[in-house]
C-alpha cells in the first residue's frame, strides 16, 4: 500500500539520524497495520543504510488508537 510505503521511506530517513533500535507503530497507523505491513517491511528494507539493515524492531502499540491521547496525558502529568 502507499501509506506503508510512505510510512517506510519516513522512518528510513529518521533512522539515519538517530540510533533507535525499536520503533512502535501506534495511533491510527497501528489500525491499518495489516494491510500496509507487506509494503512497509519491503520498502523499509530498501531504503535502509545496510548497516541498519535487520537490526531495527518494528512493532505495533497495544493502545491503538488511544496511544496520542495516551502520551499527551502521561507528558501533561509530569509537568504537574
Amino acid at each position: 500500500s502507499l501509506a506503508g510505503i510512505t510510512l517506510a521511506q519516513a522512518l528510513a530517513h529518521v533512522l539515519k539520524v538517530i540510533d533507535v533500535a525499536n520503533v512502535v507503530i501506534g495511533g491510527g497507523m497501528s489500525a491499518g497495520w495489516s494491510l500496509m505491513e507487506p509494503s512497509f517491511t519491503q520498502q523499509l528494507n530498501e531504503d535502509l543504510i545496510p548497516a541498519l539493515r535487520d537490526k531495527v524492531n518494528v512493532s505495533i502499540s497495544d493502545m491503538g488508537d488511544q496511544a496520542g491521547m495516551i502520551g499527551a496525558a502521561m507528558l501533561a502529568w509530569q509537568k504537574i
